[in-house]
């Protein structure tokens, strides 16, 4: 999936590449950038595949609603 995410292949997905990825899988921008927001590392503006595999790892073992790993489908509200 991080590959994916990565289009450029520079190792980090940034939010031009976030938002291009689920707005082409009918999200909106907004709730794109929203979700970025939600799972970038610490205000770094970009997500390396080292914070990716944590965030994947929230995103299907966290019991906690509100993990960063959450959001990383772009999807924040449902």
């Amino acid at each position: 999936m991080f590959l994916l995410e990565d289009a450029s292949g520079d190792g980090h997905v940034d939010i031009d590449e976030y938002v291009a990825l689920y707005t082409a899988l009918g999200l909106t921008a907004a709730q794109c950038r929203e979700a970025f927001r939600r799972v970038q590392k610490e205000d770094a503006g970009e997500v390396t595949k080292e914070k990716f595999d944590e965030l994947w790892e929230q995103y299907f073992h966290s019991e906690n609603i509100d993990a960063p790993g959450n959001y990383i489908f772009g999807k924040f509200d449902f």
